[in-house]
């Protein structure tokens, strides 16, 4: 009876330990640039990070922060991470890293100043609001010197959504004018 139990706890154990040998957190590093508008060529770095025992492999599948994903994202001089991601209502948690059969097709980052549920202030003046959509890998890189290769990292674009500061009109300034010169006329009377 006592070896039974023995030899049944090492066997779970094993599977235990067989289960999660699998399991490993992935984190790739990507950049993602500006490709037209005022900031064009302004360029973004960053990292994610995400359990690969969730990824079976087939299909369409995402991992979101409720699946452990982290995001780390720098930009404009600032750093943002999954916590500054864009929430809507009825939606799953953002940001969202899509699989299409095992492999890596979109990290879906957006950070806006005027989002409802998460707005996100953005440092930069003139941005209201970025996104990361499609990445894709880059191929590897193969040194002739030695012959060794590294793989490539992943890159895609961002989307910059710029405001404009809206002027103070002509006509302001005209009526800031008339105002102290009425007040500067009526004084005047009444000191005389």
């Amino acid at each position: 009876m006592k070896n039974r139990f023995l030899m049944s706890a090492i066997i779970a154990a094993s599977l235990a330990l067989c289960s999660t040998a699998n399991a490993a957190v992935v984190t790739e590093n990507f950049s993602a640039t500006v490709l037209s508008g005022t900031f064009s060529g302004t360029v973004g770095t960053g990292s994610f990070s995400y359990d690969n025992a969730l990824i079976t492999g087939m299909g369409s599948e995402s991992l979101t922060p409720d699946d452990g994903l982290m995001v780390s994202f720098n930009v404009f001089g600032q750093s943002f991470t999954e916590a500054d991601d864009i929430q809507i209502f009825d939606m799953p948690p953002f940001p969202s890293l899509n699989f299409l059969d095992g492999l890596i097709v979109e990290l879906d980052f957006i950070v806006d100043e005027f989002s409802l549920l998460n707005p996100t202030s953005i440092d930069q003046e003139g941005v209201a609001a970025f996104s990361i959509f499609s990445i894709f890998q880059a191929p590897p890189t193969i040194d002739l010197a030695d012959g060794s290769t590294t793989a490539g990292g992943f890159t895609g674009e961002l989307f910059v959504t710029e405001i404009s500061p809206v002027p103070v009109p002509a006509a302001a300034w005209l009526f800031g004018s008339a105002l102290l010169g009425f007040f500067g006329f009526s004084r005047r009377k009444k000191a005389a």
